[in-house]
């Protein structure tokens, strides 16, 4: 007669990064503001946004980062919040 054995749940399901290591690709809609890239310019005395390439990371810390992403801003931008 066999024993029945017990396997909880969350051992019988695989893991958020397991799932995602078998991904080849995943796509996700990342909001940027543009006053989270904006510096003080003080040549106009404004906020400021220059054209040019950005890179976007992410990952568990600050020394964890293995997703990149970059994205580019075109022409000079004035953000539209004046308090950033």
């Amino acid at each position: 007669m066999a024993e029945t054995v017990f396997v909880p749940v969350a051992a019988a399901q695989p893991s958020v990064e397991e799932l995602l290591a078998r991904l080849s690709v995943v796509t996700a809609t990342v909001p940027v503001p543009l006053r989270n890239l904006a510096y003080w310019d003080t040549a106009t005395g404004s906020w400021a946004v220059e054209p040019g390439e950005f890179r976007l990371s992410m990952g568990r810390s600050s020394r964890d980062l293995p997703i990149t992403a970059t994205f580019r801003i075109d022409s000079a931008a004035e953000p539209r919040s004046a308090g950033c």
